[in-house]
């Protein structure tokens, strides 16, 4: 069932002050009505029927005004900064791979430690249904 989330925003420009029309989102897998209001300093505030409609939300927001900051701090922890910003990235990247970040996250995920609705929470459904539409990442 598609729902629509309801962009309401109040953030104005700040030269002007006229608000910003209302827009509409799609997000197929809402079960209920989802609003989003954005107050002047752009903090989104959601109002859902359900706990799960506004994590769902909180995830697809999230990857909406961070997805280039999730990417670098993806590629930081698996230790892979260096194919992103060259020689640069090298020490970062033999640091993360010292640690062992990624092999322990990839453990502790694996493990039976992290239950299965958290790994499937509908925050991540949420963010992983925006990234959707991007495709599958590109290999370096």
């Amino acid at each position: 069932m598609v729902r629509w989330i309801s962009l309401v925003i109040v953030a104005g420009c700040c030269l002007s002050g006229d608000l910003v029309a209302d827009e509409a989102t799609k997000i197929s897998s809402l079960q209920g009505k989802v609003e989003v209001t954005f107050d002047v300093h752009g903090i989104p505030h959601i109002f859902a029927d359900s706990w799960a409609d506004a994590a769902r939300v909180i995830g697809w927001l999230h990857v909406q005004e961070r997805l280039v900051q999730m990417e670098f701090n993806r590629r930081v922890a698996r230790g892979d900064l260096a194919e992103l910003v060259g020689a640069d990235g090298v020490e970062p990247d033999k640091l993360a791979r010292r640690l062992g970040i990624k092999p322990s996250s990839q453990e502790l995920w694996d493990s039976n430690t992290i239950p299965n609705e958290m790994k499937c929470s509908p925050m991540r459904k949420g963010s992983t249904k925006h990234t959707s539409k991007f495709g599958p990442p590109a290999s370096p």
